[in-house]
């Protein structure tokens, strides 16, 4: 990780702590959507175990492409269940794929106020 990114991740956590919640029914509302999505990635963050789950490459604004993504946080995968989906599925594209099924609202969907970059929710 680049110090750059730990700045972003700052900053980022920082705004998803101070903002005005949305509802929990919205926020998981708002997951399922993003879980669907084929922008989504999913990435492994060593410190706590578990992973990330993005709009996009993580902490990469890419708003002017054909399919715009923010980089933001919009979910995440406890390290417990990453540690099951990684034994029972071994391929990473698998892995991803089963981690989309087990994340939980975070960061981006969790505050009143924000838009999906492609108008999804």
């Amino acid at each position: 990780m680049r110090i750059s990114d730990i700045w972003h991740t700052i900053q980022g956590a920082g705004k998803y702590l101070a903002c005005p919640r949305a509802d929990d029914a919205v926020a998981w509302e708002r997951m399922q959507k993003c879980a669907r999505c084929p922008s989504l990635t999913v990435r492994r963050i060593p410190i706590v175990g578990g992973a990330g789950v993005y709009c996009g490459e993580a902490l990469e604004n890419r708003l002017k492409d054909p399919a715009p993504t923010c980089g933001c946080l919009v979910g995440a995968v406890d390290k417990h269940a990453l540690r099951r989906i990684e034994e029972r599925h071994g391929a990473p594209d698998e892995v991803r794929a089963a981690a989309r099924g087990a994340m939980l609202p975070g960061g981006k969907v969790t505050c009143a106020g924000e838009v999906c970059p492609q108008g999804k929710w």
